[in-house]
């Protein structure tokens, strides 16, 4: 008992207190525990919880109802550390229940909370590798007896459980951005075993499907586009979207004023202004909008279908690529390397080329 219920000191009185022969209210719950630190259970009554009760002219029920639910959560614990009630151990709980003058009810919530948790991590450990076998079935059984769980709590445990370790493995998922044909069926596979059916919004579906393409891009085998274009001989089409055409283009911008502003008066009504009246002349490089239309990718090929024009640059002369959130910037060994700017699939046009220049 030493090792669960610490003697503590009682609060100093203030000077008032003593004037008027009075005691912290507080002081009560102190004394309960420092009985409990100091006696046996069974060896503690109600008319122990009473004196102390009348000392400090408190309700200690009343008044400090979590403090004495503490006292019983702390012995049931300790009760439970080898998962399971003794005859003796529940003789002790039901006596500690009467001289802190607990209900059934409270008593009932209290073990639920505390069994409930012991049951919870036993539940964790046996389903850590993502099934439950009969072995740790007939465990999880035998130990839900021990605990004197009730089955609906029992059961309420086990499904939240199985939940979070099957909403776990999907969130690894989820963030690892990359969904392999193994990965799918593990996630399937414990799904099954666990006996769980995970609820998907359609948000989620959607990144599901993407990351299981992201892998297949990087991975396997490309998924091919048919279009309505005469390709060269063995050349096959992986992607096509809607497109803006940049290219930089310098800028030049006339001044024709420049140097410091001020006016003389010459006459009234008449002044010039000072400063030079030679031009000059700012250049700057900018994006400037070529065209719009249609980008097809293909296995030799990045060709662009305009209004104005077409044209097309070969793999073979795409040095790198610079990604963004709404284009795809194309590094070319010689020639103007142009920004393409897309409204969506931006990720999948980047994972594309970046897979087909490097199996070039």
């Amino acid at each position: 008992m030493k090792t669960l219920f610490q003697v503590a000191p009682l609060h100093k009185r203030t000077f008032f207190q003593k004037i008027f022969n009075q005691n912290s209210k507080e002081d009560s719950v102190i004394e309960i525990n420092n009985l409990l630190a100091t006696k046996p259970i069974k060896s503690i009554d109600t008319n122990d919880i009473s004196a102390i009760a009348s000392k400090y002219k408190v309700n200690v029920y009343k008044s400090f109802k979590k403090n004495l639910f503490d006292f019983y959560s702390i012995y049931l614990n300790h009760c439970l550390d080898d998962k399971s009630l003794s005859e003796e151990e529940l003789g002790e709980l039901n006596h500690l229940k009467g001289i802190l003058s607990l209900n059934d009810k409270d008593v009932e919530n209290i073990h639920d909370q505390v069994a409930g948790d012991v049951y919870q991590k036993s539940f964790q450990e046996a389903i850590a590798e993502g099934k439950l076998d009969d072995d740790e079935k007939l465990f999880l059984e035998n130990l839900q007896q021990q605990l004197k769980l009730n089955d609906s709590l029992a059961e309420k445990v086990s499904k939240e459980t199985r939940g979070k370790l099957a909403n776990e493995c999907l969130r690894k998922i989820i963030l690892n951005e990359r969904i392999s044909p193994e990965e799918e069926l593990e996630f399937q596979a414990l799904s099954k075993n666990l006996n769980v059916e995970v609820q998907l919004d359609e948000r989620t579906k959607t990144l599901l499907e993407r990351f299981k393409l992201y892998w297949l891009i990087e991975n396997g085998e490309l998924p091919t586009r048919n279009i309505d274009l005469n390709l060269q001989k063995n050349e096959t089409c992986y992607f096509s979207e809607s497109v803006d055409w940049y290219e930089q283009r310098t800028i030049t911008h006339r001044v024709d004023y420049a140097g410091t502003v001020g006016r003389v008066t010459i006459m009234k009504g008449v002044s010039f202004r000072v400063g030079s009246i030679s031009a000059q002349r700012i250049t700057s490089d900018e994006w400037k909008l070529i065209d719009s239309g249609q980008i097809y990718l293909t296995n030799k090929r990045i060709i662009f279908m305009g209004s104005k024009k077409n044209s097309s640059i070969k793999l073979d002369k795409v040095l790198s690529f610079t990604p963004y959130s709404d284009g795809i910037q194309i590094n070319k060994d010689t020639g103007r390397s142009p920004l393409m700017k897309l409204t969506k699939n931006v990720d999948l046009l980047g994972l594309l080329l970046a897979r087909l220049l490097k199996d070039s």
